[in-house]
């Protein structure tokens, strides 16, 4: 369960808290620049907590999925605003470059049935995060987060668990929001 007297512990805790909430912001906002911005952030503060705790893999990976992302938000944000909806071919191969990078990671962390869950949980918010579908980026919100939930039950990870399941609920009510109300967002 880990230390809770132990503030690295704690710390490791707050920062798993603070990225999640960020997570979970980005399944309530339109904005790509935005979502992208959050998810970011979030992957820092997530890996930092991993460091804490002597998690150098799972740092590891968040720093592909920093990278991953960086570079999305900037390719995006260089794009003509017309163009920022269309997936183009460098979008696959650099998609394609970060999940090879992401799922060699993943093979020195492989420790039998539970990493199968947390790498496909990774890949699908990998194909999530580089949707230009908004809905799309819903729907795999939801499959991640239940890879994620599934992940920490079997581990027995309380805290994980318990943080993997407001993230659904929060993907399955973004995704229900932005269903009821696509008509009235505006892309930005």
């Amino acid at each position: 369960m880990g230390d809770w007297g132990s503030a690295v512990y704690v710390t490791s805790q707050i920062l798993q808290g603070l990225a999640y909430l960020l997570l979970m912001f980005t399944f309530f906002i339109i904005s790509r620049k935005l979502q992208l911005a959050a998810v970011i952030i979030a992957s820092v503060f997530m890996g930092a907590g991993f460091l804490l705790l002597g998690g150098g893999m799972g740092a590891a990976v968040l720093g592909v999925a920093v990278c991953r992302d960086v570079t999305s938000y900037y390719l995006n944000g260089a794009r003509k605003p017309e163009d920022r909806s269309k997936i183009t071919k460098s979008d696959w191969w650099l998609l394609a470059l970060w999940a090879t990078l992401a799922s060699a990671l993943s093979l020195f962390a492989y420790h039998g049935l539970p990493s199968l869950f947390a790498y496909f949980g990774m890949m699908s918010f990998t194909v999530a995060i580089w949707q230009k579908n908004q809905a799309i980026y819903r729907i795999l919100g939801v499959l991640a987060a239940v890879f994620w939930i599934i992940y920490n039950v079997v581990l027995d990870s309380f805290v994980g668990t318990v943080l993997e399941g407001v993230f659904l609920l929060s993907a399955v009510m973004g995704l229900i929001l932005y269903l009821k109300n696509y008509s009235s967002f505006r892309k930005v």
